[in-house]
């Protein structure tokens, strides 16, 4: 419900051919550099495809320092396992919550046993972990926030967190979270006649109250949403 993705590329999926991948992946690491990153939003979504494609690069003995982006789902130990093969130190997770009601209000299809399984895995293949957090979302609550800092306490013995990103919620960069949900977050819109354009945009920002635009009926204050990120 918050990606702004949604709006820029649709639900359309084009990717290369494997054989393209592997040869450009080769091409680029020609160069030497010292650590690269997979912009791929989530290299799990299509396992079979990625693991093949790591295969190619192992069977080349193509090693070198990565980062990839995983998707928050049960783990394919072999693919863990390929990703540390072929060079994989950093894998980054949408955690956004440690809460599994809001979890479900963001429609995200996983909950907190998938990531525990997910990061722990990570961590028994010695590659660390960069995970996002969001705070301020319309449905989330202060004690959202402290399932989330047990959640993070719970996987700290099990997985190398090398970096947590806190993101600031604001709704309009929430493309999917357009004018026919409003009513669901108690979003009001004042300016009736700006709908189309929310629509239409792939990355609009709407504050809280920026010149009387929007008022959220739902979710935590600004003194709440504060105490979040102090505690963070």
């Amino acid at each position: 419900m918050f990606c702004e993705r949604s709006g820029m590329f649709g639900s359309l999926v084009r990717s290369h051919s494997l054989e393209y991948a592997e040869r450009l992946t080769r091409h680029i690491t020609d160069y030497g550099f010292e650590f690269y990153t997979f912009i791929n939003t989530a290299l799990n979504v299509d396992e079979a495809s990625t693991i093949r494609f790591l295969q190619m690069l192992k069977a080349r003995g193509v090693s070198f320092p990565y980062q990839a982006n995983l998707r928050g789902r049960r783990p394919s130990r072999e693919l863990i396992r390929l990703l540390k093969e072929t060079g994989c130190v950093k894998v980054t997770v949408g955690v956004e919550t440690g809460d599994d009601t809001l979890l479900q209000s963001m429609n995200k299809v996983q909950d907190i046993s998938i990531l525990n399984d997910l990061i722990g895995c990570i961590g028994q293949h010695d590659i660390s972990v960069m995970f996002f957090l969001m705070v301020g979302y319309p449905t989330e609550t202060s004690e959202s926030v402290d399932k989330t800092l047990r959640f993070i306490a719970s996987i700290q013995p099990h997985g190398m967190i090398d970096v947590v990103e806190v993101e600031l919620y604001r709704p309009g960069h929430i493309q999917a979270l357009g004018p026919r949900n409003f009513e669901r977050y108690g979003i009001e819109w004042s300016r009736l006649q700006s709908l189309p354009e929310i629509e239409r945009s792939s990355y609009l920002f709407f504050e809280p109250g920026l010149c009387g635009q929007a008022t959220y009926k739902f979710g935590m204050s600004r003194a709440e949403i504060r105490n979040a990120i102090d505690k963070y």
